[in-house]
């Protein structure tokens, strides 16, 4: 998406459709310099696999049933929960009951790449 777009306007059904076809547990939808938004999606039982994040981050439940875990504290969530996390805290979902999609919201835009190198030196 272009820096210098004034508005945009998106379905759900539209999001959930560009996740399908991008094949992967997240992909994003939308990214400015600012903010960035995204779909992620964990199946039941699945092991939430995320580090910390070098951006804020805000999840929305459009479905699911969960425990999050923001630095050691568990909560849990479902369908219509808003999540808030700070850039570099340790968070994941756990013990997922139902299917999860997520709508996700960084700010600044999130960097896949050191997300991607996060996550490989969590597993080394």
């Amino acid at each position: 998406m272009s820096e210098s777009v004034k508005g945009a306007v998106w379905s759900l059904a539209d999001a959930l459709a560009l996740h399908r076809d991008g094949g992967t547990a997240y992909s994003q939808f939308f990214e400015v310099p600012e903010m960035s938004a995204g779909i992620y999606t964990l199946a039941a039982g699945e092991e939430d696999g995320q580090a910390p994040h070098v951006e804020d981050e805000i999840y929305y439940v459009i479905s699911g049933k969960a425990d999050m875990v923001i630095d050691g504290e568990i909560t849990p969530v479902e369908t219509g929960a808003t999540i808030f996390v700070a850039r570099e805290i340790e968070h994941r979902f756990q013990n997922i009951t139902e299917d999860m999609t997520i709508l996700v919201i960084f700010a600044p835009r999130h960097d896949r790449g050191e997300a991607d190198r996060r996550r490989f030196e969590e597993k080394a």
